[in-house]
């Protein structure tokens, strides 16, 4: 069977007109309420991340003064940074004296006392010499420590500036002049024979 509509045509448009009117107002409020929902959701996001930012302002503000309260620091350690580099530089050409004064010791027979002992270093030149001066039974004895301490690795020619008997004491005087090379790393310990 057919449906027969015996309403006059334009009735019938004007109910049409009608019914799509309201679907296209019912699809508009749908989309008004969408983007008000959207809109809403949107600006409970952005006071989120506003709270948020006003959160990370304040941390900051805190970061910032407590770095100010170090400033102090910051120059103290500028200060400390300056002065190890200097240091370090005056310690990185420095003799081991720590290892070149037991090689001397070591080297010296039972029989030789020392009277003396005068180290230097003069940066200007880089020569490190160590002046001995002391005694021993006789000559041979002092040719002796002097072969002894010319054996020693790092330690220049040995020269001995004068030996000379001793009339109180019957001993012999001598002073012997050590050149210490800074080329060569000394090790500490150990006889130098």
């Amino acid at each position: 069977m057919y449906a027969v509509s015996l309403l006059p045509r334009e009735y019938q448009e004007t109910r049409l007109a009608t019914k799509r009117s309201r679907i296209l107002l019912m699809a508009s409020i749908i989309a008004i309420g969408a983007l008000a929902i959207a809109l809403i959701v949107l600006n409970l996001i952005g006071a989120s991340l506003n709270q948020e930012l006003e959160a990370l302002k304040t941390t900051n503000e805190v970061m910032i003064q407590r770095i100010d309260t170090l400033r102090p620091v910051e120059v103290l350690l500028n200060d400390v940074t300056a002065l190890s580099a200097q240091v370090i530089q005056v310690m990185g050409d420095h003799p081991e004296w720590e290892a070149i004064i037991p090689k001397i010791g070591n080297a010296l027979p039972p029989n030789v006392f020392l009277t003396n002992l005068i180290a230097g270093f003069a940066e200007e030149d880089g020569q490190t010499v160590v002046v001995i001066l002391g005694r021993a039974p006789d000559h041979i004895t002092v040719s002796g420590l002097i072969e002894d301490l010319a054996a020693i690795d790092g330690f220049g020619e040995v020269t001995c500036s004068f030996s000379a008997a001793d009339s109180s004491s019957g001993n012999i005087q001598f002073e012997c002049t050590i050149p210490i090379d800074m080329g060569i790393k000394l090790q500490s310990g150990g006889s130098g024979k």
